[in-house]
């Protein structure tokens, strides 16, 4: 059945306090038009929605949904800015209609996903997203159904990329009284249960099956019309245990007995979170993209001060590290040795990197909430990781921890966010040391701050493979402006290491004798290693900042006087370093008196 002509407004016709100018889409009830507020043209366009319904249960419902809209308080729901639910000739020409204005939106799922399967893991992402809108309504008080899940009605935003859901138009609360007609079924074929196209009442059981209809379409590309699932590719980037594992999901996810179905959206999505990372091994830089969707959810999370968004994402990604960091391991054990070092490493890096870049986010934003990293330690240093084997796999979690701890730093050595305390939190993180099972502040193992064992199974100079690693992962563009900001701060945190380790000597009552040329400080310089113009600028800008020197001496227990009067001896360990390192002196001059005055 064609949907019925639904009436046109002229481009700039002024509705309420809105100008309407191209239509987005129609239904069987109404239009969707892109619009502007009247007197303020400069802010962003939104999307009316009008309804020319002149059936009392059609314009109940519509009221219905900007009720629902309205009581729903979710990045993950759409919003609403204005409405005018009085039905009334408000166009001349036009019969008499309602309005309610909400975001507009990139497009729906069905508009963008429309070509091909694409990138799995971002769809599973989208599906996390559509699963906790959902679980969003059922937590509500009191419970809220959608019963219409579908692509259709989930969108992506404009400036994040993240997933809302909208179209509450048969959406209803369980205290309600119901607006369906008996025997009138609701929902859309194929996402709807078979207990609904029945003609029962829909429950949270109905919506985990349309769901598991969404997260099919999703990983295949249509809906099956009858009560199976159809297979997920494969050879694609899912490996074939995850597809076996996600076909599992499905089958139990659209089981036509609501009780054998997942009981609650969060059980089902209890299923997903260690699956929807397991990439197949692929070639570099695939995963930068899903990373980088990661970054922005993560920002547009903490803009919101959606914790409980944020902890619920959290605890999927860290879900979904443990489970690939495992299925990492075993691969790279029985991989044939002639396959490039520098891939098997970018695939210890892929395994965790969502889980670290998220984390980063969090430190980038600077929320006192979400910058504390010390549970990321944790993380990559699983206590269920075999302790035998080759040993660069046995290690492979501190390799990880390295690469994550100078990027914190980094972030935190940001000149236009410098925050030392917040650095020297991750830097003082009792970490277990490599040799038995005792804890050691992480700034004071060398393996963890100087150079990593097994960094480079090629055995390159780790300071370059470090850099090239970054380099492939465009994603840290949105943490750092430029490549030229990202080594700036990956320097100058170095520099405040080995300042940490000089303030550290100096705090003993006993400290060790700097001119002996057998004396070794540890973490070694690592920072030496670049290009000598960062070198130099990273000794102006950190050893030169009082208050980078101040928060150290304190956290270190040292005074500034014994600092001082040890300086000299320690700038020319300093050189001796950069001659083992670089073959060459660091000849740049600088005084205590410009780094402490």
């Amino acid at each position: 059945m064609s949907k019925p002509e639904q009436p046109k407004f002229a481009q700039k016709t002024v509705v309420g306090r809105w100008i309407v100018h191209d239509e987005l889409g129609s239904g069987g009830q109404g239009s969707v038009w892109s619009a502007k507020p009247v007197e303020t043209k400069r802010s962003p366009t939104r999307a009316l929605k009008a309804c020319f319904a002149a059936d009392p249960i059609a314009r109940k419902r519509f009221e219905r949904e900007v009720e629902l809209l309205k009581a729903c308080d979710s990045p993950l729901i759409a919003k609403v800015f204005d409405a005018d639910l009085e039905w009334k000739e408000r166009v001349e020409g036009h019969p008499a209609f309602a309005y309610f204005v909400l975001e507009k939106f990139k497009g729906s799922l069905a508009d963008l996903l429309a070509d091909g399967v694409g990138d799995a893991s971002s769809r599973l992402r989208i599906f996390q997203e559509a699963c906790r809108a959902i679980s969003y309504l059922h937590d509500h008080e009191p419970v809220l159904l959608h019963r219409d899940i579908k692509p259709e009605n989930l969108f992506i935003k404009e400036d994040t990329g993240s997933v809302v859901l909208a179209d509450f138009g048969i959406a209803q609360d369980e205290t309600a009284p119901g607006l369906t007609r008996t025997f009138e079924v609701v929902g859309t074929p194929h996402y709807r249960a078979p207990e609904v196209s029945n003609g029962e009442t829909a429950t949270i059981r109905s919506e985990v099956y349309s769901l598991g209809r969404l997260l099919e379409w999703l990983l295949t590309g249509s809906v099956s019309t009858n009560m199976g699932t159809r297979p997920i590719p494969r050879g694609g980037e899912l490996s074939d245990e995850a597809c076996d594992q996600l076909e599992r999901v499905l089958t139990q996810a659209t089981q036509a007995q609501p009780n054998n179905r997942y009981g609650t959206v969060a059980e089902l999505l209890g299923q997903v979170p260690a699956l929807w990372l397991v990439p197949k091994p692929r070639a570099r830089g695939n995963s930068s993209i899903v990373a980088g969707n990661i970054v922005e959810q993560a920002l547009a999370l903490a803009k919101a001060k959606d914790l409980v968004g944020w902890r619920t994402q959290l605890a999927q990604l860290r879900s979904a590290a443990r489970a690939n960091l495992t299925l990492w391991r075993n691969a790279a054990e029985t991989a044939s040795h002639s396959e490039q070092a520098g891939v098997r490493f970018d695939g210890l890096v892929d395994a965790a990197w969502p889980l670290i870049v998220f984390s980063l986010a969090g430190v980038y934003s600077r929320d006192k909430m979400l910058s504390n990293c010390r549970p990321l330690i944790d993380d990559l240093s699983p206590s269920d990781w075999r302790r035998d084997g080759y040993s660069e796999f046995i290690e492979a979690p501190r390799m990880l921890i390295f690469l994550t701890h100078y990027l914190h730093g980094a972030i935190c050595f940001d000149p236009s966010a410098l925050d030392v305390e917040l650095a020297l939190q991750l830097a003082e993180a009792p970490v277990e040391q490599r040799q038995n099972s005792t804890t050691k502040p992480l700034h004071e193992q060398f393996d963890l701050v100087g150079r990593p064992r097994h960094f480079s199974f090629d055995h390159k100079e780790p300071w370059n493979v470090f850099v090239s690693i970054l380099a492939r992962r465009p994603e840290l563009g949105i943490l750092f402006s430029s490549k030229d900001d990202l080594l700036r701060g990956l320097n100058a945190y170095s520099a405040a290491l080995s300042l940490v380790d000089f303030a550290r000597e100096c705090a003993k009552a006993s400290p060790v004798d700097l001119t002996d040329q057998n004396t070794r400080l540890e973490p070694a310089p690592w920072f030496l290693a670049g290009a000598n113009a960062d070198i130099q600028r990273a000794m102006r800008e950190t050893f030169g900042n009082r208050e980078v020197v101040s928060v150290i001496a304190v956290r270190m227990g040292a005074s500034i006087a014994a600092m001082k009067a040890r300086w000299p001896s320690w700038t020319k360990l300093l050189n001796k370093a950069c001659i083992q390192v670089r073959g060459t002196w660091w000849t740049d001059d600088l005084s205590f008196g410009s780094l402490a005055g």
